[in-house]
């Protein structure tokens, strides 16, 4: 972060907001959400009702598109894999039927798996399950725990990220 900071000073990082937002003594910020699509609340119930890391968790970001046939071919293939899964799927997802040239489930964290754009349903209940029962998806668990340790300690009232949003606040908005 340092180095972000003397590059660019005026640069606050802050995040991630849902974990600052708890951090109001007075919950001032009860009212605000995270979430740009309207929640479905059973899915967290079906969710808590599942035993803690046996679900599949699905979510293509909010800028990749597919085509119905990877579509398709998604839903099989996490359907074959007989794991429980949560598919987060937004309304502008699938985008005619033509392939996209993207790729999906991959980030800098180490956290996710990379599949290609020519999907096939044998390829991704493959990587579920080694996502599921393999020492990658035992690594990734791990690395998940070590991410969410650093978000929740950067959140604190004396972590970067709180003392960040403290002097955005102070200086542009009271500014």
């Amino acid at each position: 972060m340092n180095g972000l900071s003397s590059m660019l000073p005026f640069l606050c990082t802050i995040g991630p907001f849902p974990l600052l937002l708890n951090q109001s003594p007075q919950n001032n910020f009860a009212s605000l959400g995270s979430n740009l699509w309207k929640e479905d609340p059973k899915c967290l119930q079906w969710l808590e009702s599942k035993e803690s890391g046996s679900v599949v968790y699905v979510n293509f970001g909010s800028i990749t598109v597919m085509s119905a046939e990877q579509l398709l071919e998604f839903a099989w293939g996490l359907a074959n894999s007989k794991k429980p899964f949560l598919w987060i799927i937004r309304p502008d997802l699938v985008i005619g039927d033509q392939p996209t040239n993207c790729r999906y489930i991959c980030n800098k964290w180490e956290i996710g798996i990379e599949i290609h754009t020519n999907v096939k349903r044998e390829e991704v209940e493959k990587l579920v399950n080694d996502l599921m029962a393999g020492e990658k998806g035992k690594k990734m668990r791990q690395k998940i725990v070590e991410l969410k340790k650093k978000a929740e300690e950067g959140t604190t009232p004396s972590g970067c990220s709180f003392m960040n949003l403290d002097k955005f606040i102070k200086e542009v908005l009271l500014n």
